[in-house]
């Protein structure tokens, strides 16, 4: 994969992560990128109440769609993985 231009990445952190079933599951708030393809490979996205928790959720065969990017796992899954409190 080819680099992703900073124009694509300002656009990105726009659109929420969307799980498998189209449910929204939070808002970007960073990306990492791959060192060697500066391909982003995984988003750190706040969820819950007021976006108290961040989770990382990896960007493997990810698509971008209408209203956000959308990866192949389920909310529930995501969100059982685990997260940084911001509080705590």
């Amino acid at each position: 994969m080819a680099a992703i231009d900073p124009a694509t990445l300002d656009r990105w952190r726009t659109l929420s992560i969307v799980d498998r079933d189209g449910g929204t599951v939070g808002s970007i708030s960073e990306f990492y990128l791959d060192r060697e393809t500066r391909y982003p490979t995984w988003a750190l996205v706040n969820i819950g109440l007021f976006g108290a928790r961040q989770m990382f959720v990896p960007l493997l065969h990810a698509t971008e769609i209408s209203d956000g990017i959308q990866v192949p796992y389920e909310k529930g899954h995501i969100k059982d993985a685990p997260s940084i409190d911001l509080h705590g």
